[in-house]
């Protein structure tokens, strides 16, 4: 029995094809702005790239946030549908993916964010 080779490729979402970094850094000062909180560039890097789950859940911890998890979940996934409606392509992004295709590449993406429930990869979507 012979097994054709299938080559693909997985990319990252944030910060990789999306140029999401900055929109993700807005929505955080956005959220912590909601409970009264300022944050720093540190208190930023410090949990990003971290699901999104894991940095509420520390933020409702630290700040002592007296609302469910989920409440929370929700408030954050709800400024971060609205921020990422313009997220534009990272540079080379359409050409890199077009590339990978006409190749004949099977393309996955990959990413922490929960709220994706669907990327379109090709222009002609």
């Amino acid at each position: 029995m012979s097994h054709a080779m299938r080559r693909g490729i997985f990319f990252d979402l944030d910060g990789t094809l999306a140029d999401s970094n900055e929109v993700i850094r807005q929505v955080f000062g956005e959220f912590a702005a909601t409970f009264g909180r300022a944050v720093t560039d540190a208190d930023f890097d410090a949990l990003h790239g971290q699901p999104t789950p894991i940095v509420i859940a520390k933020l409702k911890r630290d700040w002592a946030l007296p609302q469910r998890l989920t409440e929370l979940l929700h408030r954050y996934n709800l400024l971060l549908d609205a921020a990422f409606i313009n997220v534009p392509p990272a540079a080379g992004t359409t050409a890199t993916l077009e590339a990978a295709f006409q190749h004949g590449w099977k393309v996955g993406v990959v990413t922490s964010n929960a709220a994706v429930s669907g990327v379109c990869l090709r222009s002609v979507c």
